[in-house]
């Protein structure tokens, strides 16, 4: 499958998806990984020396999951609007932030 939608920050990142709906939901997180989540908040700098890459339903260029990635040069897309539905916990995804386009 794919989705679409803004880039945060340019760059490619391959890894497995975290779901992320809740702050407590950042303790599975582990090197490598690509968060996805809803929308950014100012946790994600807990996280944000062992991801590879950040994916959100919401937000746009000055969302927090844009900035934080854009000072921490993580491979970021947002607005994509479905990546926590569609994209299952685990699964392999692979983030092209220079189309703005996720294949899973």
């Amino acid at each position: 499958m794919q989705l679409q939608g803004t880039v945060g920050n340019k760059g490619y990142a391959k890894g497995l998806a975290k779901i992320v709906g809740q702050e407590a939901d950042l303790d599975k997180v582990a090197s490598g990984d690509i968060l996805v989540l809803e929308q950014g908040n100012a946790a994600i700098i807990k996280v944000a020396g062992k991801i590879s890459g950040i994916i959100t339903d919401h937000g746009g260029l000055t969302s927090h999951a844009a900035l934080i990635s854009r000072e921490h040069d993580i491979p970021c897309i947002v607005g994509t609007q479905t990546a926590t539905r569609d994209i299952k916990d685990g699964q392999l995804v692979e983030l092209n932030a220079e189309t703005g386009i996720i294949n899973f």
